[in-house]
């Protein structure tokens, strides 16, 4: 086995939740369905196999026969022996995540965050829809109901670290993946909507020298957007309900931001009040990641 010490750079404080709603410690499937999820979207944007229906399953009955060395054929014998758990019929991403018959090479262990408070006081509720006639109030009603759940204040995590512990000959897999998002956005936990759990990746390894495959195509874009600075934050919320709200197309509306049962491809980043810049994410495999970006990114100034 080989260990791996990972951090969670949070530019946003991360949520996960428990069974009720509230985020009282930090999820290690939580830290795992964030590396994996990000794992399938370098392998989709190098070109590598995946299964995204997340639909694999294992024969390990075949699979011990294997390793039993009855297979008749010399030539399969000789590459199944040389390395018989990378050479199976799994998808990359399932070889190490793992998948129904095939459990999962990596664990975590060391799993720790520093707990902060997001209190109700300290968001601006109004900035944005002051410009409104209508739909004032939606951001503080969706926002007090969905994430703060009628409570003041809700806790999260900062900066969160662990040691991944992984079979050694997928290391070099996972220094590929690590290298691809050395300098890339990206999002872990849950209430992304609400602009909480942008991160990024750091890790102890040496990436100098490690060249992952090239991006065939880029399924995700990340902008930082300047804004006027306020005293208090604004959350993720604000910004994509607002922009939804403006999109006068509502095919586009729906395509873009998602309706009932559908992802959106656009999120917004927290905006803390000693920063006057947020970030905006846009996810879409069909390649319009950088028109949207152009698209959404515009806000009117404070009144």
């Amino acid at each position: 086995m080989e260990e791996i010490k990972v951090t969670f750079d949070t530019i946003t404080p991360i949520w996960t939740g428990d069974a009720y709603g509230d985020c009282k410690d930090i999820k290690a499937q939580s830290i795992l369905g964030a590396l994996r999820f990000w794992f399938e979207i370098y392998c989709k944007s190098c070109g590598i196999k995946t299964d995204s229906g997340n639909n694999e399953k294992f024969d390990y009955k075949a699979f011990k026969k294997k390793i039993d060395n009855n297979i008749k054929d010399p030539y399969e014998l000789s590459v199944f022996q040389e390395n018989p758990l990378k050479n199976n019929s799994l998808s990359l991403p399932a070889k190490i995540f793992g998948c129904t018959g095939w459990k999962s090479r990596l664990s975590i262990k060391d799993l720790s965050g520093k707990p902060i408070k997001i209190a109700k006081k300290d968001i601006d509720f109004k900035y944005l829809y002051n410009h409104m006639k209508t739909q004032t109030k939606s951001s503080y009603f969706w926002s007090n109901k969905l994430f703060f759940k009628d409570k003041d204040e809700v806790q999260v995590f900062e900066n969160i670290s662990f040691k991944l512990l992984c079979e050694s000959i997928y290391l070099e897999d996972l220094k590929k993946f690590f290298k691809f998002y050395e300098d890339r956005i990206v999002m872990a936990g849950g209430k992304n909507s609400f602009g909480f759990g942008f991160i990024k990746f750091k890790t102890n390894l040496d990436l100098k020298d490690v060249k992952p495959p090239d991006a065939s195509r880029c399924l995700f874009q990340v902008k930082k957007i300047n804004i006027v600075k306020t005293q208090k934050k604004i959350l993720g919320f604000n910004f994509k309900h607002y922009q939804r709200l403006m999109e006068p197309n509502k095919k586009f509306r729906h395509k873009n931001f998602g309706k009932m049962s559908n992802s959106s491809k656009i999120y917004y980043s927290l905006k803390n009040k000693n920063s006057d810049s947020i970030f905006i994410f846009t996810f879409d495999e069909a390649g319009n990641s950088k028109f949207l970006i152009q698209k959404y990114s515009k806000f009117p100034k404070r009144r």
